[in-house]
């Protein structure tokens, strides 16, 4: 007859034993917490499609990341006024044909144009009804097409500005917008790191312009040109100077023969940037013994925190394509949207 023995541990074995399973089970339950990030290697992180699910395998592996080193202010403060624009500005370019301010975007709801010259609206019986005070507006983008061309230091761009007169307060004649030059252009820009002089040259651009005011004959004005521009900075001060070539026309498709004589074949700008503040200076010049100026003189001031107050005169030449013959002053007040600097 077969007995059925039952071993009982004896006092010292059950303490060994329970050790023992203790041990095992320490061990089992550390396996078992550890395993998944064991197993969730780099490469197996890159497979997760989720996003949630594949950031916290990289957290499971490296850890949360580190806080970015905050960037001293002190850096940003050493920036020029040219360059803190443009560093926004490329922020925004980021994204592929984002619309960036070009020239400075306003509305002045109300000026007044002395010596006026509206000869050329005579033939359409309009030319009596038409104001001395109207609305002057500009809208101006540009977006970026090819960054780093062919691996170089070389951007390419696109542009539009709109400059629109508006007869609002002609009610008698339908307050129509009296006079629009539309102006795309084109151009490439490199950037520049030469001191001259205490300055510093910024940029080189050149490109090709179209501008024309959209109208038919006798009212129809327009040109085409390639330009080059030099910008420079200092600190809270950008200077520019830009030259241009008209390109021929034939006589007979030919509707403006002197245009560059009143337009001019280049201009210098400059603009300084003071608290919240920014007062500008532009100068078009024919650069022929037979002279005739255009003077832009701009001043920008604090509205709200996101609105600018604007004053803008203008006197002599240029102003505009169908005003460009005549020496004319105005004074406008109004809003700045976006300035120079």
């Amino acid at each position: 007859m077969n007995t059925l023995r039952i071993a009982v541990p004896s006092p010292s074995q059950w303490a060994k034993g329970r050790k023992f399973s203790r041990r095992a089970l320490m061990f089992i339950v550390a396996f078992v917490t550890t395993t998944p990030a064991l197993a969730q290697s780099t490469n197996d992180c890159r497979l997760i499609t989720d996003n949630t699910t594949r950031l916290a395998c990289y957290d499971t592996q490296y850890g949360p990341p580190l806080s970015e080193p905050p960037r001293a202010k002190a850096d940003e403060q050493t920036l020029s006024a040219l360059e803190r624009r443009e560093r926004s500005e490329i922020e925004l370019q980021q994204d592929w044909f984002a619309l960036t301010p070009y020239r400075p975007n306003y509305i002045l709801p109300a000026t007044y144009l002395d010596n006026a010259d509206f000869s050329p609206y005579a033939e359409f019986g309009d030319s009596g009804k038409i104001k001395d005070v109207e609305a002057k507006y500009q809208l101006s983008v540009r977006t970026l097409i090819w960054p780093k061309m062919f691996q170089s230091n070389v951007d390419a761009w696109v542009a539009f500005t709109l400059q629109s007169y508006w007869q609002v307060y002609a009610s008698d004649i339908s307050a129509p917008f009296r006079e629009t030059n539309y102006e795309p252009e084109f151009f490439v820009s490199t950037p520049l790191k030469w001191d001259v002089l205490g300055w510093r040259l910024h940029r080189l651009n050149f490109g090709l312009v179209h501008q024309s005011n959209g109208r038919s004959e006798p009212l129809s004005r327009s040109w085409n040109r390639v330009f080059g521009q030099l910008t420079a900075e200092q600190g809270n001060a950008a200077l520019y100077a830009k030259a241009w070539w008209r390109i021929p026309e034939d006589d007979e498709d030919d509707d403006n023969p002197h245009i560059e004589r009143y337009m001019g074949q280049g201009e210098f700008g400059g603009a300084y940037h003071w608290g919240n503040h920014t007062v500008a200076l532009i100068i078009k010049n024919n650069f022929r013994s037979e002279n005739k100026s255009g003077v832009q003189l701009d001043w920008s001031f604090p509205l709200t925190h996101h609105l600018k107050g604007y004053v803008q005169l203008y006197s002599g030449y240029g102003e505009n394509l169908i005003d460009g013959p005549n020496n004319q002053n105005r004074v406008g007040l109004g809003l700045m949207l976006t300035d120079w600097l």
